[in-house]
């Protein structure tokens, strides 16, 4: 039922009005009058305090609505305003319709039974500081132009003859005007009973506080809702919020909205633009009864929080606190301000959610002070924090301290942090203080921290100090790190001494794990100057992982020397946990530049994690490092049980080891390093820009070590290039043993050009304080290997571990330059003994000074217990030495090593050697077959050079032997030795001159270009060995001639060969007659002994596999 209202004047009534106002206009009691009724729903009379009672007779009633009509409501400070009416009335309305603000500073009360109070005023309300409300149960204050009702009826203060009274439930409030009029709280301190609800709808709104105490509005259990509608015409319901924000203006300084009760109540904010100065916004739940609600902001342009405004929902109790929903084109947080929700009791917090169009949350100023959005888990409480999400469509700034956080300190979780941005920006500006985004677990917690998950479509930057981490101090687990950007900017250039970047740890102490760190970057990845991706376990639990795709990446620690930049797993000095596996996947290019590293250790009892990389291009480069190393690293330190990881890189295109960079897996303890694998299109390693750092990739056992280094593995499709004191090793300094080195190539290029101080190649090798091997080196290369300017493939002891092996196969080998070359070394403070070398080749070439060596330099105590069957060994279709060296040698007590060869051709010109050689022990025989072999002013000799040592037996079966300056000498020095036996065994002997000097007991020296053909077993002090020459299609009678005698006539010369050649002093010589040459006339012609040529024919054997 509804009634029109009839604001019709009769004629009879108008003298009386005019009559009454008059008297009025006399009666001074009306200036003093604060309510004036204005006679529409009512009489007009006028009430004063400061006791005014507005009784239900003052008003019209329908149904459970109370109407009230006043040309003006003022209650003045220290009075007091009643309304009164039956118990069953629910509503009472009271609009206001006199152009005038009501200005409220003594106290509005109602004694209607349980009824909600409605006062609408177009003109503008303003409560004081001394403003009290007292009324049963909600209160709804507003400056729009009508009241409407559920029936669609209205009740309008800006046209009350449009008005009609009705028995339905208010439903919305109606603004007409474009400009409606603001509502204002001036210091009051306003608080309803519990449960009840408090709204302010009004075209503007402002709570302000003054400097001696805060306004504020109270809703115990209960709901406030606060509406700055702005110039918006429309209808504002009246029970819920609209979902749209309003236009207008709502400023909240130094005030205070709560509704912390039993259930947590609710707080709902709509603004065109909000600014909060040194305000709280509670909705705390005291209760059991879970929050069905929170804080609801919706604001359409700026909302400001500064000065330590806080908005908070907090469980304090076995109830569940309420969500915080926070929604603005552009939310700022500054100077101390927060928005969160936490726990401190059984009942969990709420979730925080956010969404803007940007967001800037700014601690400068307030360095003691926390600037965050945030969740938490209090000390002492059971429940779960709550999630933390944000949605920001354009940039989210976090600087000067501020955080976004969930974390927990009690027995219940912490709930995670979700973000999604168009861009991200972290900025400490070396504030030193903590600033970013973060989800942990603290000291003496059980529960776990909760997730990082960000999205970002543009740039996303961690600057100075920042960081973005997720950790456990206690034993609940830290949450994984997991983002997702456009592009990835990580830079601490600005806080020298402050970690910054992105962090998952488990800090000593603890017995949680860390998290995993997990980024997703479509373009660039930079993370510069002491900035770092790390995982970390300093506890009892495992360090997270570390994986990381992006379009490119760059590493790089130029304007950081003291500090690392890079990519980190660690396990900390006194942790038990394993640190994490590194796993890169990069579309582009990956750059580690300048003392940046990616690097698994670990320093306590777990093992570092293995590190493995894809990329299309990579390049290391140190060349700006001082005091880091720049490069891709796994190891185990000193005083640890853990086992460094293994490295692995796959690399579509180039990869660049340059200037200082390094890639290595190495250890310090008790555990094994990890391999190195690598597979590559190509692969350059160049030391020029760091003659004095390691410039290369190497497995390790380091000094003090007991584990074993690990196995060196690479592929490479074309070219690798080792230049100018770079190299690829393996080596042990302690215990255990170096690993094996195995490369497969294109092609490969060794040149030391740029370092001739420096080594250059590829090794293994056995350091001093070692006890245990060298590991075996081990190439492939489909086409060319050179070997250039005194770069050397190596393996090498110096301690009592042996050399490894080393095995060479390829198309093509080329060795020039002095020192260039292949050796394996025992050298002089070793006692273990040399590696084997092995070429296999359809072309080698050794030019100018290059080397292909076995160096036994040691002394030992035993030298019966030491070895001789090391050999170098090599197999070509092509050989060709010109000044080149072949040479086994020993230079301390032990044997020499035995050279053999195959080769369809082999050529030596131009001073080249094949040689073994001992100072104090027997030299090494010498087996050469195949094809043609060629010396040209060169030597093939054996010689024991010492006080003892017999000489090495030399065996050669060519298919043709062409001399133009050669020799062939097996001799000794020592006393009662023996010169070592000569077999040859050739289809054709060809000698410059037709002339080939034998035997002799003199040793013969070499002289270029003599001319002179020799083949000599000499023995001076001792026992010359047996020459025996097999040559079926040579003219002997032309071309053998015996050592110091003068040159003689053939046919007396083999008339009686073995006289002549025994009166010679020479040795002895089998003639097997052929083509024209008679057989010798003596049938007992000297030749070798069964035993002796049992040995020639098998540790002499030419025969190569």
């Amino acid at each position: 039922m509804r009634e029109k209202l009839n604001t019709q004047t009769t004629p009879l009534a108008m003298p009386v009005r005019y009559l009454m106002a008059g008297i009025l206009l006399l009666d001074t009691s009306v200036c003093l009058a604060q309510i004036i009724t204005d006679g529409t729903v009512g009489p007009a009379m006028s009430l004063s305090g400061p006791e005014m009672t507005i009784g239900a007779e003052l008003g019209s009633t329908r149904g459970a609505n109370l109407f009230h009509s006043f040309q003006r409501f003022d209650i003045p400070t220290g009075h007091q305003a009643t309304f009164t009416g039956p118990d069953q009335i629910q509503n009472v309305i009271g609009r206001v319709t006199g152009g005038q603000t009501s200005h409220i500073d003594g106290t509005l009360r109602s004694t209607v039974g349980q009824a909600d109070v409605y006062l609408i005023n177009p003109s503008g309300v303003v409560l004081g500081p001394n403003a009290r409300v007292d009324v049963p149960a909600a209160l709804h204050l507003s400056t729009a132009d009508e009241l409407r009702f559920s029936d669609g009826s209205r009740y309008s203060a800006s046209d009350p003859a449009g008005s009609t009274l009705t028995l339905a439930a208010p439903e919305s409030f109606g603004f007409l005007a474009p400009q409606p009029a603001s509502l204002t709280i001036e210091g009051s301190q306003l608080e309803l009973k519990p449960g009840k609800a408090a709204t302010l709808t009004a075209g503007d709104v402002g709570i302000v506080g003054t400097s001696e105490r805060r306004a504020s509005l109270k809703a115990p259990g209960g709901e406030v809702r606060i509406e700055a509608i702005g110039d918006r015409v429309g209808q504002v319901s009246v029970s819920t919020p609209t979902k749209q924000p309003g236009s207008g203006r709502l400023s909240l300084d130094q005030a205070q909205i709560e509704t912390s009760g039993a259930g947590g109540g609710r707080i709902q904010i709509r603004a065109g633009e909000a600014d909060l100065r040194a305000t709280s916004i509670l909705t705390d739940n005291t209760g059991a009864i879970d929050a069905s609600a929170g804080i609801d902001i919706l604001v359409s342009g700026r909302l400001q929080l500064r000065d330590q405004t806080g908005v908070s929902s907090d469980a304090l109790s076995m109830g569940d606190a309420g969500s915080v929903s926070v929604n603005a084109d552009r939310l700022e947080l500054l100077n101390g301000s927060w928005i969160s929700s936490s726990t401190y009791a059984q009942g969990a917090g709420g979730e925080v959610h956010i969404q803007a169009g940007s967001v800037r949350l700014d601690g400068f100023g307030v360095p003691d002070q926390f600037t965050w959005i945030a969740s938490g888990a209090a000390p002492g409480s059971s429940g779960e924090a709550g999630r933390v999400s944000l949605t920001v469509a354009g940039l989210l700034e976090v600087l000067n301290g501020a955080l976004i956080s969930s974390s927990t300190w009690g027995v219940g979780k912490a709930g995670g942090v979700t973000i999604s941005a168009g861009s991200l920006r972290l900025d400490d500006f070396g504030m030193d203080q903590f600033t970013g985004i973060w989800s942990d677990t603290n000291t003496d917690s059980g529960g776990d921290a909760g997730t990082v998950s960000l999205r970002v479509a543009g740039l996303l930057e961690v600057l100075n100090g920042a960081a973005i981490s997720s950790s456990t101090q206690g034993s609940g687990q830290a949450g994984g790190v997991t983002i997702s950007a456009g592009s990835l900017r990580l830079d601490g250039l600005g806080a020298p001494d402050r970690f910054t970047g992105i962090a998952s740890q488990a800090i000593p102490g603890s017995s949680g794990e860390a998290g995993t760190i997990s980024l997703t970057v479509e373009g660039l990845l930079e993370v510069l100057n002491g900035a770092e991706i790390s995982s970390s376990t300093g506890g009892l639990g495992q360090a997270g992982e570390v994986t990381i795709s992006a379009g490119s990446l760059r590493l790089d620690g130029l304007g950081a020397p003291n500090q690392a930049t890079g990519i980190a797993t660690q396990a900390s000095e006194g942790s038990s946990g394993e640190a994490g596996t590194i796993s890169l996947t990069v579309e582009g290019l990956l750059e580690v530049l300048n003392g940046a590293q990616i690097s698994s250790s670990t320093f306590g009892l777990g093992k570092a994690g293995e590190i493995t990389i894809a990329a299309d291009s990579i390049r290391l480069d140190g060349l700006g490092a001082l005091n880091q190393f720049t490069g891709v690293v796994s190891s185990a330190s000193s005083d640890t049980s853990g086992d460094a990881g293994r490295v692995s890189l796959t690399v579509e295109g180039l990869l660049e080891v340059l200037n200082g960079a390094v890639i290595s897996s190495s250890t310090w303890g008790v555990g094994k390093a990890g391999g190195v694998t690598i597979s590559a299109g190509s692969l350059r390693l160049d030391g020029l820009g760091a003659p004095d750092q390691f410039t290369g990739i190497a497995s390790e056992a380091l000094l003090d070590s007991s584990g074993e280094a690990g196995t060196v593995s690479l592929s490479v499709d074309e070219l690798l290039e080792v230049l100018n004191g770079a190299e690829i090793s393996s080596s042990t300094f302690g215990l255990g043993k170096a690993g094996e080195v195995m490369i497969s190539a294109g092609s490969m290029r060794l040149d030391g050009l740029g370092a001739p101080d420096e080594f250059t190649g590829i090794a293994s090798r056995a350091g001093r304080g070692s006890s245990s091997d060298a590991g075996r080196v081990s190439l492939t290369v489909d086409g060319l290997l050179e070997v250039l300017n005194g770069a050397r493939l190596s393996t090498s002891t110096l301690a009592t571990g042996d050399a490894g092996d080393l095995s060479i196969k390829a198309r093509h080998l080329l060795i020039l330059g002095p020192d260039s070359g292949a050796v394996s070394a025992a050298y002089s403070s070793a006692t273990g003994q040399v590696g084997n070398l092995v070429i296999e080749t359809d072309t080698l070439s050794l030019a100018d000074g290059g080397i292909l060596s076995i160096e036994a330099q040691q002394t030992v105590t035993d030298p019966g217990q030491v070895s001789a069957d090391r050999t170098l060994k090599v197999k070509a279709n092509r050989f060709w030495l010109d000044g080149g060296v072949v040479v086994a040698s020993s230079t301390g007590n032990v044997p020499a090593a035995a050279i053999q060869i195959q080769a369809d051709e082999l050529r030596l010109a131009n001073d080249s050697r094949i040689t073994t050689e001992a100072a104090q022990a027997d030299a090494g025989p010498i087996s050469i077959g195949g094809g043609r072999l060629w010396l040209a002013d060169s030597l093939i000799t054996t010689s024991a050079n010492g006080a003892v040592g017999d000489g090495g037996d030399i065996k050669l079966t060519p298919e043709y032997l062409i001399l133009d300056g050669g020799f062939i000498q097996a001799n000794t020095a020592a006393v009662g030795a023996r010169g070592g036996d000569i077999r040859i065994d050739t289809r054709a002997l060809i000698a410059s001159q037709s002339l080939v000097e034998i035997g002799g007991a003199e040793r013969q020296t070499f002289t270029a270009e003599s001319g002179r053909n020799i083949i000599q077993a000499a023995a001076p002090g001792g026992e010359q060995g047996t020459i025996e020459v097999t040559s079926p299609d040579l003219d002997l009678t032309s071309a053998l001639v015996p050592l110091a005698s003068p040159f003689s006539d053939p046919d007396e010369l083999f008339t009686d060969l073995c006289r002549t050649l025994n009166e010679a002093g020479a040795s002895s010589l089998v003639e097997r007659g052929y083509g024209g040459l008679p057989p010798a006339p003596a049938p007992t012609a000297i030749s070798f002994t069964p035993e002796r040529l049992d040995r020639l024919n098998t540790a002499s054997s030419g025969a190569l596999e």
